[in-house]
Parts: C-alpha cells; structure tokens; sequence
C-alpha cells in the first residue's frame, strides 16, 4: 500500500515566479523600449498582459491563453514621454494564478498626470458601518432620551411610561440588532472580507478583537439590564440614572476619535457633556409626541421647556470643545472631510435649534389654546432632523479628524511646512485585530504620492513591526497588485514615496504588517486618486 501511494503520487510543483522584467520595476527610460519582456521560471498560461498609460489605456497586450515562460509585448509605435505600467495575471502548472504589476517611466516623469478617472465601487463594508452606526445612534438616542425624559417628568412618568413601552422595546431592539451587527461589520472591515462572508466566524473573531467589538458587547449587555431595571412593571426608576451613565460611559468612551487623544481624561468627559444632554434632546421627541395625544400634553410640554435651555446650553459648549480638539484650526474645518462634515452637524442642528424656538414661541402657546396639531407637526420634522444629525454623526465616527492626522504623521506636516506650501491629502482610519492605522496619501493625485501609516496598537501606543509593506491595485483599470516595502521613518509611523498610483481613479490600499514571526495584520481602504 505504502509503494502504490507513492508510486501513484504526481509529482507537486511550485507556483510560478516571475524572474526578471525588462525594464525593470521603477525604471527610468531615456528613450522607449521597443519591447517589453517579463521572464517567468516557468511556462505559465496567460489570462492577461496589458500595458497600460497612465489614463487607463490598454495599448497592446499578450493575447489571453498563450501559454510560455517569456512573454512580450511589442508597442506598435513609439511611447510618449509619461509613467507606463504592466499589469499581469497568468496560471502556473499547479493551477495557481500569479499576479502583479510593474511600473516605469520614459523621460522625466512629471509630478502630477491629469487623465480622465477610472471609476471603482466603494467597499459595502464602510457603506454597512456607516448605516448600522446611524440606526445604533437613533436607537441609542431614542431609549436613553426616553428613560432621562421620564425621570425629570416624574408627575406624569406613569402615564407616559405605559405610552411608550411600545417605543421603547421597539427602539431598544434596533438597539441590540445594531450593536451585535456592528461585530462582524468590523470584522469585514478589518479583514476586507467579501460580503458574503457576513456570517463566518472568522468575521466575529476579527470584530471582537477591535474596541468596537468590546463596546458593542458591554452596549448589548447594559441595554438589557436598562430595559428591564428602568422599564419592567414595578421597577424603580431611580436605577436608570446609574444605568444609563453607565451605558454612555461604555458605549462612547471605549472607542471613537474623541477617546484617542493623548488627554482622553480630558476629552471623555467632554464628550459624555455632549452625548448626553442630545440624547435627552434627540429622545424628547417622542414622549412629546405621545404626551400631546394625552390629556396633560400641555404640561409635559411646558415643564420640558423650562428645563431645556440648559442641557442645549451644556450641549453647545461641549459639542464646541470637542470640535475645537478635533479641527484646531480654520484650515482642518474648510479644508478636510471631517471639518466640513462638521460644517454639515452644524446646520443640521442649526435647523433643529431653530424648530425649538419656534416650538416654544410659537407653537406651545397655539397647544394652550386647544390646538395641537401644529406642535405634533413641528415635533415630528424635528425627529427627523434629529435623525439626520445622528447619520452625519455617526459619518464623523468613520472620518479621521485633522487632530489624530497631525498626531499621526507629524514628519508628513513638518515635510509640508517646510516646502512652504500645505499639499491636499486624503487620509483614513482603519482598526484591525485590536490595532489602528491612520493611512495618508498626500497629494492623492494620480502621478508622485507619499503615502504615511501610523501604527498604533493599544492605548494609542506605537508598534515597531518587523515588516510593513503596501499593496497598490486598481481593478477597475484591470492593474494588478504593486507591492512596496514602507521603511521606518519615526516611531509606529512608515512611509513610501513613489508614483505606483499613475492612474486616477480609487485604488485599493492595503497595509501588511508583520508584527512578529506569528502574527500579520492587514488594513485595508479605498483611496480615490484624482
């Protein structure tokens, strides 16, 4: 038996691997070549070998299933002076496929290229987040603003308690749905898994191993016990303070960009200042809504509108705090997505302070007077707004704010100031497997681009793995992946300077970090190239 097996065994090969490339990678041509060669240590079967210009133009390529160790590629006329790049899939012996992409230049390669874009879907996962992240806000908002608005009606806490049961459960559900959702939606994030992958447990696992996993965990945990201590017949309401302190504390403070700065015991606090008068706001709406079908909606209404005033006041301040830690500067709100993200916040809740002044100046003394439609009316577009601020909220959660940039790549600033002019750069965060890197690509511009990562494990800590590389590709152009070690120049942060995204349109980046012998991480994000 032990002859036959061995006997009968076919022999194994090795994959395919590319040899040598003429010209070589990152070549500067005087003139151009009048071929192109890539020389494999194989014979391979071709699924495509393209040369492509810098707009994304196949100019000529190897014909699909040729099958030989060395192939070519031969322009029909002379190539201009510009960036080129090969980009090449083939099969080996063994069935498996073998991909990458070469890049050179002929001339002098120009800092910038204007071509046309190439377009690329977003991933679905930030897609996913974000909306999962938006409903858990609303969710969040409309049960904890309930709980906080019956403890300060305690007249009539009873009868609105029984009215809003139904919301209750309701908003408490779509609270418990969305933060076990978040897990794996940070798991796909974290691994740039497929879509249909949802329910692996590999997905779980890589959820768990971020902050957002371990938030979502406490969040599930603490909805439950708010749900049956501060709601249950018979329960004491005076339990719900404690729990839904608790619930914020857990919740907010375990992650997000207010928590990673380097005076978090400063900037928790003032984002618990800010989240907590808006819930009581955001989650007013409805207990309004249901006291104005009841007999003493007058009341509700009026006693809430003297209390009011102060948790808008307390939330102004604090919100204007935290904004100031993130932004800093004129140039970090005009001038980056999470500034003007922040411009959007602003008006939103610009409308919503101004539908309040309505409310109580207007409106309320039209409810005394018999007539509650047009209160009922305003309070429900306010509940609207207010759910619009939660999904631009819950944007800013996903885009890294020019504090935790200039944090991150402080060689990246100094580079710029020193040049005497700041280049655009387009940045993001990304958490994996309990690790966090800030991604700068500056000027995000097909042709020359630096692209920075800070390494940050926990704590906000630096790493110094013993290998980082990243990975270029641009499917929508049909190029292949580019790989280019990232040398260390300061402490968990790593740099590569080159022109490997020659082509605009949204590449996809990715981050290898080999943190020992056993242990890799990979972050993964889009990164649109103009």
């Amino acid at each position: 038996m032990l002859a036959g097996a061995v006997l009968g065994t076919a022999p194994a090969f090795a994959h395919a691997v590319l040899l040598s490339t003429v010209p070589g990678d990152r070549a500067a041509l005087t003139e151009s070549p009048a071929e192109i060669t890539l020389r494999f240590n194989e014979p391979v079967q071709t699924v495509f070998v393209r040369l492509l210009d810098i707009s994304g133009r196949v100019m000529v390529e190897v014909p699909a299933g040729t099958t030989d160790s060395l192939l070519r590629l031969r322009p029909a006329a002379a190539m201009p002076a510009g960036q080129y790049l090969v980009s090449y899939r083939v099969v080996s012996d063994d069935a498996h496929p073998v991909a990458g992409t070469l890049v050179f230049a002929v001339g002098a390669a120009p800092q910038e290229w204007a071509t046309a874009a190439a377009s690329v879907n977003a991933p679905m996962w930030q897609r996913f987040a974000a909306a999962n992240r938006a409903l858990y806000f609303l969710a969040l908002s409309l049960a904890g603003g309930a709980t906080l608005f019956l403890l300060l009606m305690r007249g009539d806490a009873a009868t609105l308690r029984a009215a809003l049961r139904p919301t209750f459960r309701v908003s408490a559900t779509l609270g418990l749905a969305t933060a076990a959702l978040a897990i794996p939606i940070q798991g796909g994030i974290a691994v740039d898994a497929i879509p249909a992958a949802f329910l692996t447990s590999e997905l779980w696992r890589a959820g768990m191993d971020t902050t957002q996993g371990r938030a979502s965990v406490a969040a599930i945990l603490l909805l439950v016990a708010t749900w049956r201590v501060g709601w249950s017949v018979g329960a004491r309401a005076v339990f719900a303070p404690a729990l839904l302190a608790v619930l914020l504390l857990t919740t907010l403070a375990l992650t997000g960009h207010v928590v990673t700065a380097a005076s978090h015991w400063i900037t928790v606090p003032i984002l618990l200042a800010h989240a907590l008068p808006a819930m009581l706001w955001i989650g007013s709406f409805a207990p309004l809504l249901a006291s104005l079908n009841g007999t003493n909606g007058g009341g509700a209404v009026t006693a809430f509108a003297r209390i009011a005033p102060l948790p808008l006041l307390v939330l102004a301040a604090a919100g204007g705090a935290v904004a100031f830690l993130q932004v800093q500067t004129l140039g970090g709100l005009t001038g980056t997505a999470y500034g003007n993200t922040l411009i959007l916040k602003s008006a939103l809740v610009a409308v919503l302070l101004g539908l309040a002044a309505i409310n109580r100046w207007r409106l309320t003394p039209l409810l005394l007077g018999g007539d509650a439609g047009p209160l009922r009316r305003s309070i429900g577009l306010e509940l609207a707004v207010g759910a619009l601020v939660l999904a631009v909220t819950a944007s800013l959660a996903q885009t890294p704010p020019p504090r935790s940039l200039r944090d991150a790549a402080p060689s990246a600033a100094a580079e710029h100031d020193h040049e005497g002019a700041a280049e655009e750069a387009y940045a993001v965060g990304m958490v994996a497997q309990g690790k966090t890197a800030i991604l700068s690509v500056s000027p995000a511009r097909s042709g020359r681009n630096t692209v920075t990562v800070a390494l940050r494990g926990s704590g906000w800590t630096g790493i110094e793995p013993l290998q980082v590389s990243a990975v270029f590709s641009l499917p929508a152009a049909g190029v292949e992946a580019i790989v280019r070690p990232m040398p260390r120049i300061g402490s968990g942060v790593y740099e590569v300077v080159g022109g490997d995204m020659a082509i605009a349109g949204e590449w996809t980046v990715k981050i290898d970090v080999l943190i020992n012998d056993f242990e890799k991480v990979t972050f993964s994000a889009p990164i649109p190239v103009r």
